[in-house]
């Protein structure tokens, strides 16, 4: 197969990973509201480095990436869960702060955080690698025969694919956003919702996790 494939195939592979509406959409679209195009568009690069760190992982480790993920899915949940859960606080102590201030005089934008949060919040569902390992092998990478040159291009592709998808919504939503942020009581509600579905995934994920380990330990006492 042509560089081309491996290259375009991940491209495609990261554009449809990111395109579903999720926390992570949610968590870009706050920022932009509230810190810009500039730093909704550096929002959707952690995203996407998040969702090519798990493409590397599938691409360079697809022979025993399912075996190791498989039985270690809870523990990785659990992992998870903790993960998006500090993101959830870090947002939620953002929400208070906003809330108690309640004026447009914001502190400057902190680079780190847009850059960070997202990727952190991507990361935070290590089940992704096995839905990457089903792409990928869908694009010929399966076996142990893979070169290294092709899982690199194959993560190229799914970096840049999924960064062009976090590149329109973040356009998309600075139309809305115009030249100024929102009333900071538009602005504590928008944060406030993306907390709780934050807050809900990470749930979502813990007791993901919490359940099969409980069902483990009972079962290994019986």
């Amino acid at each position: 197969m042509s560089e081309y494939h491996f290259l375009f195939g991940g491209f495609v592979t990261g554009l449809v990973m990111a395109a579903p509406v999720g926390p992570v959409a949610a968590l870009c679209i706050s920022v932009t509201l509230r810190r810009g195009a500039a730093h909704g568009i550096l929002a959707g690069l952690g995203a996407a480095l998040g969702d090519a760190l798990f493409a590397a992982i599938a691409g360079f480790g697809c022979a025993g990436v399912g075996v190791l993920l498989h039985g270690h899915d809870s523990m990785l949940r659990l992992a998870g869960g903790l993960v998006v859960g500090f993101v959830a606080v870090r947002r939620l102590r953002e929400t208070s702060t906003s809330t108690e201030r309640m004026s447009g005089d914001d502190p400057p934008p902190r680079i780190c955080a847009s850059l960070l949060e997202p990727m952190l919040l991507a990361l935070g569902n290590p089940a992704t690698i096995l839905t990457f390992a089903a792409a990928l092998g869908a694009l010929g990478l399966s076996g142990v025969d893979v070169s290294p040159k092709a899982s690199a291009l194959v993560t190229v592709g799914v970096l840049t694919g999924a960064w062009v998808w976090w590149i329109i919504l973040a356009g998309v939503t600075s139309r809305f956003r115009g030249p100024s942020p929102p009333k900071a009581t538009t602005l504590a509600r928008l944060d406030q919702f993306v907390t709780v579905v934050l807050a809900l995934f990470a749930g979502y994920l813990l007791l993901s996790g919490m359940l099969p380990l409980g069902a483990q330990l009972i079962a290994s006492g019986l």
